[in-house]
């Protein structure tokens, strides 16, 4: 907490008075001091000091709100599509890549309607917690290798986690070399992933599905990346569950196929 000061002195000059406020004064006094209108200022410069801080409070709770997810504590959708964009401009600059990678839990659904919403908030922040600790062994494991590499210039791999919201989690990898970096760090998900998570007395064991995206090679724009990169993990989940699946341009043509063959069929019912 900031303390509110006051300076009272015989010094009056402007010199004087700019030096008090430029060392941190909230309030500065010339002598002859009013003894009895001084303690009326120091109590309200407490109050004001007081409501300043209850304001900042306020608006750091505000901001937390709107950018981080309560139950995991991880930026949200709103925060991580800055992230990406931000992420996405600097790459453009730089001429490097940028990773997408979506985790979708399988069947979380059943997990909510047997064991509750409580224990599924509970699993959902054990999932967050694992993923965080994963993703750091992998980055910190990514700058051993490249300091031991003393001809390597490229940036260290940084990986950033989000929830964009549901049961559903993404990471943001910048610095990415290529699409095989990217398949390692998807492969060291599913294997933590896969471990049993304890919730209470019981041994829950999950299975994950990952979409990966690489820009620019799977677009360039934030949505586009998304977009490819959800089409990833669908087709992920439609191959059996529980693995990975990197972007390829054919899934928006099975996607599209998809459309048509629906809006074919429900003309066909409708027509007889």
């Amino acid at each position: 907490k900031t303390v509110p000061v006051l300076i009272a002195t015989g010094a009056d000059d402007k010199a004087s008075i700019d030096q008090g406020f430029n060392a941190g004064a909230t309030q500065y006094k010339t002598k002859p001091v009013n003894w009895s209108l001084l303690s009326r200022d120091v109590r309200y410069m407490l109050r004001a000091a007081e409501a300043f801080h209850e304001l900042k409070a306020q608006e750091a709770r505000l901001r937390y709100l709107a950018y981080f997810d309560q139950l995991t504590d991880l930026p949200n959708r709103r925060s991580f599509l800055e992230q990406l964009t931000h992420g996405l401009n600097i790459a453009r600059i730089s001429d490097t890549k940028v990773g997408l990678l979506i985790i979708d839990i399988d069947h979380f659904k059943r997990v909510n309607d047997s064991l509750g919403h409580e224990r599924g908030d509970q699993l959902l922040q054990s999932i967050a917690y694992r993923l965080q600790d994963q993703l750091e062994k992998i980055a910190h494991a990514a700058t051993d290798h490249l300091s031991r590499d003393d001809q390597s210039h490229r940036e260290h791999l940084e990986l950033n986690l989000a929830r964009p919201g549901g049961d559903e989690f993404a990471i943001l990898a910048r610095h990415v070399t290529d699409e095989l970096e990217l398949k390692m760090v998807g492969a060291a998900v599913l294997e933590a992933l896969a471990e049993p998570i304890l919730l209470g007395a019981q041994k829950l064991v999950i299975s994950t599905s990952i979409g990966i995206a690489l820009s620019p090679d799977h677009g360039t724009e934030p949505e586009a990346l998304l977009r490819n990169a959800d089409a990833a993990m669908h087709a992920a989940k439609v191959d059996g569950r529980a693995r990975l699946r990197l972007y390829d341009e054919s899934l928006n043509q099975d996607a599209a196929e998809k459309i048509v063959l629906e809006a074919e069929l429900r003309k066909a019912l409708e027509t007889g």
